[in-house]
């Protein structure tokens, strides 16, 4: 398993149990139903390599983890969520041991109208970490 496929399952592991959710997802290959919101997807957005000490390669890992919230007020409903997941996230031991550091980048909001309004909050988060030269698989 690569050091990126490794901090991505460490997210899902660390949002799982988060406060009120449904489901933890790692990417969005199917809708889900109104019974599982609110639901949190996991996706990697970008990873941007860096070599700054040869035999190794720097990499900064862009995190998207997104909170789906049906709610006639979802920003509301969703903020114990959100301030749980951010804790779970910036204070998980599994992470801390893979990654050199994590950063959060933005959170943005939108609201998509329907039987219950649909919230659709986005967080990115920066997880820098080292491979060697030669492995994604090793560090």
């Amino acid at each position: 398993m690569t050091i990126r496929e490794s901090i991505l399952a460490a997210f899902q592991t660390a949002l799982t149990g988060t406060t009120g959710v449904q489901g933890v997802y790692r990417s969005r290959v199917q809708a889900l139903n109104q019974a599982e919101h609110p639901s949190i997807i996991i996706e990697p957005v970008s990873d941007l390599a860096s070599h700054n000490s040869i035999p190794r390669v720097t990499w900064d890992l862009i995190v998207l983890v997104t909170l789906l919230v049906r709610d006639d007020n979802p920003d509301n409903a969703a903020d114990s969520i959100l301030a749980d997941m951010y804790s779970r996230i910036m204070t998980n031991s599994a992470i801390d041991n893979i990654a050199v550091d994590r950063q959060p980048i933005k959170t943005d909001f939108q609201f998509l109208d329907g039987d219950n309004t649909l919230g659709v909050i986005t967080n990115q988060f920066k997880v820098t970490y080292q491979t060697a030269l030669n492995d994604l698989t090793s560090t």
